[in-house]
């Protein structure tokens, strides 16, 4: 029963391999996700993830801290709709 477990995780793992390498090739495809992943604490997870969400109009990523009162200081990104 334990080996069965622990090569049923072994193969967990080696899943979640491939879907972070791809993860990481479709990041450094987007521009939108390279240039987030400039932020520090902004990996290739979390840009992807960021960016998809702009895609489907959930976000904007061109917003600016001082130009949007809805967002914390610190974020650079916001989900509220702006004029371009």
């Amino acid at each position: 029963m334990f080996a069965m477990v622990v090569d049923m995780l072994a193969g967990l793992d080696e899943r979640i391999a491939a879907l972070e390498k791809e993860i990481v090739r479709r990041a450094r495809e987007d521009e939108v996700a390279r240039r987030l992943m400039t932020i520090p604490g902004i990996g290739p997870i979390t840009a992807t993830a960021i960016a998809a969400m702009r895609v489907a109009g959930l976000f904007q990523v061109r917003c600016q801290p001082h130009s949007c009162p809805q967002q914390r200081p610190k974020f650079s990104i916001c989900s509220t709709k702006h004029a371009p």
